[in-house]
């Protein structure tokens, strides 16, 4: 009995202490979406505003314009809500994980946008879950996500592992430039071996943290995921042997291709 009622007791604070760290990530979040509008009083970039309003409808381009957090309030209200797009290019600007969390929420409703290219910015692990919460279940619309070149880790990686199991719409994911490591590598193959059904590109070229010890997940995935039709592979730390296995996987499956 005594055994039994400190289990209980561990068990109990273990529920407390998670639930504790639940409630401080919600405060930190809501935190950095107060300083963000706090950054906004008296902020106004009518050059944005005029280049939105020029682009067609279908495609924003709105890359190397050195938008920063505070323009993605703009951005969304004015190229996702008044002038839904398809395809929205924010490559190559200056927009971190304080940002990004603005997008996301937007993300949550929307049913417009099928492509959001996010190559070259700052997002980091922190910012790459708050896409993958919004892109986990409440989005039906987005097919391909780009985010090359922003600093993430396997921690990132992990988020969009766990997007995958419940995604059904994402189709092309473009990871390339980073720095995943097996771990990462590993939880993707995984997610998508054994969960996901609409995943038909993965990139991850010049990952240089990619070694062999991955090589066992990504076969595992290659035989049981019918989806995938494309896996690149390039640039990263895989040994001449490790390229023949995963070759030789790919070729008992039609019309597939590996790139390593």
């Amino acid at each position: 009995m005594l055994q039994s009622g400190l289990c209980h007791c561990q068990s109990e604070r273990e529920r407390i202490h998670k639930v504790a760290i639940q409630h401080e990530n919600q405060i930190k979040e809501l935190i950095k979406k107060q300083n963000i509008m706090a950054g906004l009083i008296g902020y106004y970039n009518p050059e944005l505003i005029d280049h939105i309003a020029q682009c067609e409808q279908r495609l924003m381009k709105l890359n190397e314009k050195k938008l920063t957090d505070r323009d993605l309030f703009i951005v969304v209200q004015h190229a996702m809500i008044n002038k839904p797009c398809e395809v929205l290019d924010l490559q190559s600007n200056e927009i971190t994980s304080q940002g990004i969390t603005i997008l996301a929420d937007a993300l949550r409703t929307n049913t417009t946008l099928k492509t959001l290219l996010l190559d070259n910015n700052h997002l980091s692990d922190l910012g790459v879950s708050y896409l993958a919460n919004a892109l986990a279940t409440n989005n039906a619309t987005l097919k391909t996500l780009e985010l090359e070149r922003n600093g993430i880790m396997d921690e990132g990686a992990s988020s969009l592992a766990q997007m995958l199991q419940t995604n059904s719409t994402l189709t092309n994911l473009y990871l390339s430039a980073n720095q995943i490591g097996d771990r990462g590598v590993q939880l993707l193959a995984n997610a998508i071996a054994d969960h996901n059904t609409s995943l038909k590109e993965l990139i991850l070229d010049n990952n240089p943290l990619v070694t062999d010890t991955s090589v066992q997940s990504l076969i595992h995935m290659l035989k049981h995921n019918r989806s995938l039709q494309t896996l690149r592979l390039w640039n990263c730390q895989l040994s001449d042997k490790a390229k023949v296995d995963l070759s030789e996987a790919a070729n008992s499956k039609k019309d597939f291709a590996l790139l390593c």
